[in-house]
This record gives structure tokens, C-alpha cells and sequence, in this order.
């Protein structure tokens, strides 16, 4: 989750430190966004933020998102508790 993007800020920097490429893919259930979160993540070399639409998110930020539905997934847990079916494949991936 995101909330104001200290953390994401923090581990980003640690990784240009200890050399990582200056470039990164942050991935993320929830982007709240809150706060200074766009301020921070505009100023690292972040290449996409990938996300859900769990909640509503900042429109229009300078930075390349992609945010997955997670819609198809609610409507297969619904379905299967409907039908009494077991959700243990959809949490456990081998």
C-alpha cells in the first residue's frame, strides 16, 4: 500500500546507493496517494507504478500507471462461495 510514499521513497533511494538500476517498477495493492505521495514518487526515476483499483486513485499524475481490475477476482470469490466451492486455488500458487 501507499499511503504518502515515505517508504517507497526510502527503499527507492536505498537501492540507488547500493547501485541498483536507476530505474524501478513500484508495485503496490492500494495507492492511496495521500499527502506528498505524487510529490515523492514524481521525484524518483520510477518507470511505472502498478496498482489495483481497490481504491480511488489521484487522476492525472505524470507518472505511467497501469491499474489492474480486480473485479473478475470478486466476481469469481462471489461465484465459488455461492456454489460452496473451495477458494484455497486462488490464494495458493505453487
Amino acid at each position: 500500500m501507499i499511503s504518502t510514499g515515505g517508504t517507497i521513497e526510502g527503499a527507492a533511494k536505498t537501492l540507488l546507493v547500493a547501485g541498483s538500476a536507476s530505474q524501478m517498477i513500484v508495485v503496490a495493492t492500494h495507492a492511496l496517494l495521500a499527502g506528498p505521495a505524487v510529490r515523492r514518487l514524481l521525484a524518483l526515476p520510477i518507470d511505472r507504478l502498478l496498482t489495483t483499483d481497490s481504491v480511488t486513485m489521484v487522476r492525472d499524475i505524470a507518472l505511467p500507471v497501469q491499474v489492474v481490475s480486480l473485479a473478475p477476482l470478486i466476481a469469481d470469490v462471489i461465484a465459488r462461495l455461492h456454489e460452496n466451492k473451495s477458494l484455497g486455488d486462488l490464494i495458493w500458487h505453487e
